[in-house]
This record gives C-alpha cells, structure tokens and sequence, in this order.
C-alpha cells in the first residue's frame, strides 16, 4: 500500500514512508487545488517519482474504485481507518473462475489506527466532496432521454412540454399536450412547435438533431 511498509518487527502492522508519505499528501492537496488525476500522474511522472504498481502513474491509482474504496483518494487509511472485508469471493458460473465483488460498506471492518494517518480530517473532506461533485456531472452518470428530442418539444398553444401517446401505423411517434385544461388532438411531429431553445440549436449545419428534424419532415412530404 503507498505510503505504508510492513513492520519488521510486527507482524502484520504496518509503518510510515515518509517519503511516499509527503507525495500522498502533495496528491490530496493539488487534487483539491483543481488539478486532475491526470495532469497530477503526468507531473509525477515528469518527475521521475515512483507509482504505486508498474512503471508509471496513472490516474487510476489516484481515483481507484469506490464501491471498494481503492484509490489513493478515496482509501481511508490515509486518515487513519485501516478497512477490511471491502469484498468477498464468489465463483462466476461461466467460467468457474473465482472473482472478487464488493460488500456493501456497513460490512466493511474499521479500527482506528492513529499512527498510519497522513492527511486531516478537513483535507480529506474537502476531496470526497469534490470526488463526489465530478461523479454528479460526468455525462456517463447523468440520466440520458429515451429520445433524440426528449424535453426539448412545446405546445404551440400553451407552451407545455408534450408527451409521447402511441405511434402511428408504420408513421412517427405521436405527441400530444398533456394539459388537462384543453381538449387538443393527437398530432404528428412534423407540425409540433419546437422551442425557441431548440430552433437555435438547430440552426447549427453539423449539429445532428438537425438532421434528424430535415429527414422527418420528407418524410411526411413524400
């Protein structure tokens, strides 16, 4: 584990690198700064310092894996919490392989080792609040829509969102205006109003959702 060797002396314990120790803390404190695990790594690298595993840094040694709580960043012996029981093994029927999964965190086992922390309280804080900000507004973790223009289509009357409601047969998706208010038909997509929003995004030549629209509309006009 960076930052840590064993105890020759105690089996099983571990005893500070003071030297690893300072590029731990150096790590905490630049990612907090606003730098990227990967502009970090690169920094290290550049300056001939030791990763953890092989010959290089990678940000994957700094972000690791947090349903295991691995990673430099996220690995709470730097506070002063050795873990254990982070995962167990189980046998994958296809393979017949064994392979490790994740326990939940309130199986996780915690004692307090004072004597291992390397960053304080208010470092570490600072860094899961970040770590937690940049896994909200990666696009992989952000809710997709089910369609091109999801959101993105008004009702020319009242200016509600429409909703889908069927298709037509072997036609287009049909939309209508959920406001209960007024009783309005069911109507085809190429007469939908589109908002103001979405009228300047499409003016755009490469923007794709352009495209979609032109193709929809010959379509209907053949």
């Amino acid at each position: 584990m960076y930052g840590y060797a064993s105890d020759p002396g105690n089996k099983g314990q571990l005893i500070v690198i003071e030297k690893e120790a300072d590029i731990v803390r150096r790590i905490f404190n630049e990612y907090f700064d606003g730098k990227s695990p990967k502009r970090i790594c690169h920094d290290l690298n550049r300056e001939g310092i030791n990763p953890p595993h092989g010959k290089l840094w990678s940000p994957s040694a700094l972000n690791g894996l947090e349903d295991r709580g691995a990673g430099i960043l996220r690995n709470t012996i730097y506070v002063g919490l050795r873990s254990w029981n982070k995962v167990r093994m189980v046998k994958d029927p296809s393979t017949g392989r064994r392979v490790s999964r994740p326990n939940p965190p309130e199986q996780w086992q915690t004692v307090q080792v004072p004597s291992l922390r390397l960053v304080d309280d208010a470092a570490w804080d600072r860094v899961q609040s970040r770590l937690l900000a940049n896994k909200r507004n990666r696009p992989e973790t952000m809710r997709r829509p089910k369609r091109l223009l999801s959101g993105l289509l008004a009702c020319g009357a009242c200016g509600a969102g429409m909703s889908t409601a069927g298709k037509n047969k072997g036609g287009p998706v049909r939309l209508r205006c959920p406001a209960p208010s007024v009783q309005r038909p069911l109507v085809a997509f190429r007469v939908l109003v589109l908002r103001a929003d979405l009228r300047d995004h499409l003016r755009r030549r490469d923007d794709p959702r352009r495209r979609a629209v032109r193709h929809e509309r010959g379509r209907h006009d053949r």
